[in-house]
């Protein structure tokens, strides 16, 4: 299990770019010319390799079962996936059905029941998540504070309030998966880490 260093480790880390930027490391980068200067962010699982992707990684390491598509709508099984433990809350690519022409996304997947549930992309949002196991950099947020909150790895870090088991955001959101890292971070500067928690 991951989780973000607390103030117990940090007081021993030696940060080499000290109180520099994202932005002013990467101009200091392409100064001296370093090519990985303008590389993207990484927070995926970069480790794992693009011939043979996740089912490549994963297939000796679990059992990838075969499951249902239901519709929440009408309850119908509308397709079938290769691997049910594969699939992402959130994901519409890959899951390859549509209903009636409706772009349909992953809303809950049950691997014990081998079912994904997808629905339409107004059911794939939603303004709160629920979430357990916090880590705090310094003090935790109390219940009512305001934040912002990144969920993806590529997605904006959104306002939201801080609920201590749940946060809300402004305006709904796409669903986060359970066991999905939430980053959180200062109100008024986004790019100042308070903590992370995990979605429940």
């Amino acid at each position: 299990m991951l989780s973000m260093l607390t103030q117990a480790e940090l007081i021993q880390v030696l940060l080499p770019v000290g109180r520099l930027t994202k932005a002013e490391v990467r101009a200091h980068a392409a100064r001296i010319g370093l090519r990985t200067a303008g590389k993207p962010d990484s927070q995926d699982v970069c480790f794992i390799q693009s011939v043979a992707g996740r089912r490549g990684f994963l297939v000796d390491r679990l059992a990838l079962h075969p499951g249902s598509i239901v519709d929440a709508r009408s309850g119908d099984v509308v397709g079938t996936v290769p691997a049910v433990e594969l699939v992402t809350v959130g994901q519409r690519r890959g899951l390859g059905v549509a209903v009636d022409g409706r772009r349909l996304y992953a809303l809950a997947v049950d691997v014990d029941a081998r079912t994904v549930l997808v629905g339409e992309a107004d059911q794939a949002r939603s303004d709160r998540v629920a979430v357990g196991r916090t880590t705090w950099v310094d003090a935790p947020l109390a219940a009512g504070a305001r934040a912002r909150a990144q969920t993806s790895a590529h997605g904006p870090a959104d306002p939201c309030t801080w609920l201590g088991d749940a946060l809300v955001f402004d305006g709904l959101h796409p669903l986060v998966a359970p066991g999905q890292t939430v980053a959180l971070y200062q109100m008024d500067d986004a790019d100042i880490v308070v903590g992370s928690a995990v979605a429940a």
